[in-house]
């Protein structure tokens, strides 16, 4: 990679772990030979993260891989739509992610309910058909309009990986099909 270029973070060494314990397939999806050492078996851990070298020589880690969402044109950031979901309503949890195809892609916030809601953190109202016209006026101030969720869907809790804990997006149940008028 050239400086100021953006690509994902390997790292590699002597001291690198062999793998993770007792899951063969992650180790193999993690770890993949390493092109650059020449010392027998050499491998290189895939991070996940994107990054860049300065240049001032200084490594600058960008976000994670796969986390910038394409919608129609626009660039969304699940975090950024996350953190302000979490700020400004009663709940305790929270991933967003896109689902379906072409101009039928939309954002979907899969929510988990914080009991403790106040007036500055309110529920979040859900309808029938999973749309939340509260929540969109809610965080319009905050999200451009293409950043605000089409669909919402409360759960009980979101499912996360065994290894690393975090949010297991092929694992949210589907978001509810669109209500067909009579």
């Amino acid at each position: 990679m050239t400086t100021n270029e953006v690509g994902e973070l390997f790292i590699g060494g002597s001291m690198l772990a062999w793998g993770y314990i007792n899951r063969p397939e992650t180790t193999a999806e993690a770890f993949t030979p390493n092109p650059y050492d020449t010392t027998p078996g050499a491998r290189m851990y895939k991070t996940g993260d994107r990054a860049r070298i300065l240049p001032s020589g200084i490594l600058e880690i960008s976000g994670r891989v796969g986390t910038m969402i394409k919608l129609r044109g626009y660039s969304v950031v699940p975090g950024k739509v996350e953190s302000e979901i979490l700020k400004h309503f009663a709940a305790c949890a929270c991933s967003v992610v896109a689902h379906g195809e072409g101009l039928e892609r939309q954002l979907v916030a899969y929510v988990v309910r914080d009991r403790d809601a106040s007036s500055d953190r309110p529920p979040i109202v859900i309808d029938e058909s999973g749309r939340s016209p509260e929540a969109r006026r809610a965080l319009a101030p905050y999200l451009a309009h293409y950043m605000i969720p089409t669909l919402w869907v409360e759960m009980d809790a979101l499912p996360t990986n065994e290894v690393s804990g975090k949010v297991d997006i092929k694992n949210l149940p589907p978001p509810p099909k669109p209500v067909q008028a009579n």
